[in-house]
């Protein structure tokens, strides 16, 4: 897969903010149109080989036309299903499609908006995170790896049952997890990271005091790289 590029198009893309909290309208995401084959082209033409599409934040907005809620796309103002159209342009110009999704969502029971795990406050709501997670691998597979963000922990549903969760469905979809257990992970994911063997942990930036359990990663991804340090 060489390297790919990471898109983030949510709330948070119209608020300025990196996390997004306490938004009870959907039509904060306000896009009119998009253009998924121009994404992927560029991506194409600079060399990459897949895109890391962000499927949905901790603030629980969906970017694929789910089943499961209604703070989805398709209720906003664009009233068009992102995630399709994407996978159809990856197709269409030969790139691998993973994609990003947070275990859980602040407003789910337990949870408090803005919240981490570090803060005890993390929704609860296993069913509906396996309801999700088996729309978008039988919907829109194959899906070469999912990233899934731990800053709201695990939703109630163990890492090593989310990745079996996975498996079952997508037996070649690697599995990475950006803190947290790393049992049953494939791939070493690591915010603020960089490039590093698989057997150098430090590679995994500020999550790498969560990699201890994990020694058969088969591949690594970081984000953050142009950012300076702080």
């Amino acid at each position: 897969m060489r390297w790919g590029i990471f898109v983030c198009w949510s709330f948070s893309t119209f608020s300025g903010k990196e996390w997004t909290p306490g938004v009870t309208n959907v039509d904060l995401f306000s896009a009119k149109d998009c253009d998924t084959d121009q994404w992927v082209k560029a991506a194409k033409d600079a060399g990459m080989g897949y895109i890391l599409f962000l499927t949905k934040h901790h603030d629980g907005f969906c970017l694929w036309d789910t089943q499961t809620t209604d703070r989805k796309v398709t209720k906003a103002s664009l009233g068009r299903d992102v995630l399709s159209e994407l996978k159809k342009s990856c197709d269409k110009y030969g790139i691998k499609l993973a994609l990003y999704f947070s275990e859980g969502e602040w407003a789910w029971p337990g949870g408090a908006p803005g919240q981490n795990y570090l803060s005890g406050h993390t929704g609860k709501n296993p069913e509906m995170k396996k309801a999700q997670l088996k729309e978008l691998l039988t919907r829109y597979g194959p899906i070469e790896y999912i990233w899934f963000d731990y800053a709201v922990g695990d939703d109630g549903l163990s890492h090593t049952e989310t990745a079996q969760w996975v498996k079952q469905f997508q037996p070649n979809c690697f599995v990475g997890f950006n803190a947290g257990s790393q049992l049953g992970a494939d791939v070493r994911l690591g915010e603020e990271g960089h490039p590093a063997s698989l057997s150098d942990n430090a590679g995994a930036g500020f999550n790498s005091k969560h990699m201890s359990e994990a020694n058969n990663y088969r591949l690594a991804e970081f984000t953050y790289p142009i950012l300076p340090k702080h």
